[in-house]
């Protein structure tokens, strides 16, 4: 269970997110809560609920923040976000690191709440003021990309080595990518570098364009600000799906961690037929100028078409196809 790194992601900063199974240490207790951190690396979500429960009635802040991941991700308990949002409230009011951060990814992703980039950053704040390494990695983001706070590069970096400093991958490879680009380790503001591949247009009510192959129509995206690949708009599947070589080239770019895999989920295709894949965090997925954090992919097989799904669509207030204009237009 993530209370400490839990992934709902979202995101943001985005939560996918996201392809070995996440656990986290319940603050190294003995008795229920290590009795359910036990049964959720089994796989038994039931068990590890039921042991939660009890606890965070009683005003544990650590049993309400599994809790809440539990909710959140429908674990042992149907998903609800409204539910996942309260408890992860409660612990978080009281000062509870994990849960501010936990708090901050629901109102990146939108999730129980009204999306709110300023009060992700605000919860993500009071956590990494904490020491939190994901918080003060995922407020980095946050600065660099000038998502509810003012885009700051110095106070970007100063954030990811803090949680580089900590041992956190995916901070190093944020603070190692900043500082190449910029050409020094202090830059005010290190010039942006894209990827080769096709430009990517502004996503606002103009639309991005789109081009239309085989009676699909492909969208360039790019991914963690590594990779662009073109995506089909499928409306249908429930998460972005990355063809498996491309999740490679994201671990060999350093922008995709063990740390960002959350699991199994099992989809089911057009046909009817049922298939497991893994599912990860993709820290920012870019379309035309509108940037999500923390989405959750699945890894595709290595010849499969990348899709790009609902883990996307749904964070949109509105999002349609202009058949006349072939673009994309998110709202």
């Amino acid at each position: 269970m993530r209370r400490g790194r839990s992934r709902h992601r979202i995101g943001a900063i985005c939560a996918i997110a996201l392809l070995a199974a996440l656990t986290l240490p319940l603050a190294g207790r003995a008795g229920p809560l290590d009795d359910a951190q036990d049964a959720y690396k089994r796989g038994d979500y039931e068990t590890a609920y039921r042991l939660l429960q009890p606890l965070a009635e009683r005003g544990d802040s650590a049993a309400e923040t599994d809790l809440g991941f539990l909710y959140a991700n429908g674990q042992g308990v149907q998903r609800n976000y409204a539910e996942a949002v309260r408890l992860y409230r409660l612990a978080a009011d009281r000062g509870y690191g994990p849960a501010q951060r936990n708090l901050g990814w629901m109102y990146a992703d939108g999730h129980g709440v009204g999306r709110s980039y300023i009060e992700a950053a605000h919860w993500f704040k009071l956590a990494a003021d904490q020491g939190d390494d994901e918080a003060q990695n995922d407020l980095g983001t946050m600065y660099e990309k000038g998502l509810g706070v003012a885009q700051n590069y110095r106070e970007a970096m100063r954030l990811y080595r803090l949680s580089a400093d900590q041992g956190n991958p995916a901070a190093r490879a944020s603070l190692a990518r900043l500082e190449s680009a910029a050409g020094s380790p202090n830059p005010a503001a290190p010039a942006r570098t894209a990827p080769a591949s096709a430009p990517i247009q502004s996503a606002s009510s103009s639309g991005v364009r789109l081009e239309k192959h085989g009676g699909v129509f492909l969208v360039p995206v790019l991914i963690n600000d590594a990779v662009t690949l073109k995506c089909i708009v499928d409306s249908g599947s429930a998460d972005v799906s990355v063809p498996a070589n491309v999740v490679m080239k994201l671990f060999r770019s350093g922008t995709l961690t063990s740390g960002d895999f959350l699991g199994k989920n099992t989809y089911k295709l057009a046909d009817g037929t049922t298939i497991p894949s893994e599912t990860f965090r993709l820290r920012s997925i870019k379309v035309g100028d509108r940037v999500l954090i923390n989405v959750v992919g699945s890894v595709g097989s290595a010849n499969s078409e990348a899709l790009l799904g609902q883990s996307f669509l749904s964070r949109f207030k509105s999002w349609h196809i202009d058949n006349q204009r072939q673009v994309l237009v998110l709202e």
